[in-house]
């Protein structure tokens, strides 16, 4: 996170947990979007987003996988919106003068963020949102696997606790803790997968 961010809270002898935006293109994959949800499940972080940006990503997956029923994509943003009912941001966004980007298509993404003081935009976009321009606007981009290792460092044992309570809902098929961190590094998350394993070095050899 940027410098500041993330501080911990010395009452709680916890890390305030950073506001994040989760960009379109990062809830196609169910598996990191479960990830991210458990462990925004266990407040490890505040995840934000946009009507703008859950007709992006709806309507992405409806043209990439047609065979997907667009119910079963209402029900995944339904789910989201129950959970995290403070995750919608408001349809009215106010408009922000910002640095232009490399797709002006991408400013409604930045705007999100400056409205809700995220500190971290999630996206797998990295042209997009150069470094230079959101270290000026006091954010940072993080690719998903980015911010699952942050997080893991940060939060050893809360993050074991939700990524195992993801682990042991899966049922097609279930999967060992070995198996899980496969599964990580296959959808992407392959720091993420040696943050978990150097956090619990039991995890290869446990059930």
């Amino acid at each position: 996170m940027p410098q500041g961010k993330g501080d911990t809270d010395a009452t709680a002898g916890r890390r305030t947990p950073p506001r994040v935006i989760i960009d379109a293109c990062v809830w196609h994959s169910a598996f990191v979007r479960h990830v991210l949800r458990h462990l925004a499940i266990e407040g490890l972080f505040e995840p934000h987003w946009t009507a703008r940006i859950e007709s992006e990503w709806m309507q992405s997956v409806c043209k990439a996988r047609p065979q997907i029923p667009l119910e079963r994509l209402i029900q995944v943003r339904d789910r989201f919106r129950a959970e995290f009912p403070s995750g919608l941001l408001s349809i009215r966004l106010p408009r922000r003068t910002l640095p232009p980007l490399p797709d002006p298509n991408d400013a409604h993404v930045a705007e999100a963020a400056l409205a809700c003081k995220a500190e971290v935009i999630c996206t797998l976009d990295d042209w997009g949102f150069p470094p230079e321009i959101l270290r000026r606007l006091g954010i940072e981009a993080l690719s998903p696997d980015e911010l699952v290792c942050r997080l893991i460092e940060w939060e050893p044992a809360r993050c074991r606790v939700s990524l195992n309570d993801h682990r042991t809902a899966l049922r097609s098929p279930a999967m060992s803790r070995h198996e899980y961190l496969l599964s990580m590094s296959r959808a992407g998350l392959r720091r993420g997968a040696v943050a978990l394993r150097t956090a619990d070095p039991t995890i290869d050899t446990a059930k």
